[in-house]
């Protein structure tokens, strides 16, 4: 098993300030991306647009 942990802040804020954290899990069977989010929504309506066009593709998002 892999794990992969990364912290996205502000320049100049605390960890608690944290805009985003980002978990990514390596496993036998499936790989997972989990991304918690200081203001509920933000990461969905704003960052997802943005990965989509770079990828070109829309991305599937299970929440739970």
């Amino acid at each position: 098993m892999y794990c992969f942990n990364c912290v996205i802040l502000k320049r100049g804020k605390k960890l608690e300030d944290a805009s985003y954290v980002l978990d990514f899990n390596e496993e036998i069977d499936f790989n997972s991306l989990s991304i918690r989010e200081k203001n509920k929504g933000e990461f969905i309506n704003k960052i997802l647009p943005e990965i989509e066009l770079y990828l070109n593709e829309k991305l599937q998002i299970i929440e739970k």
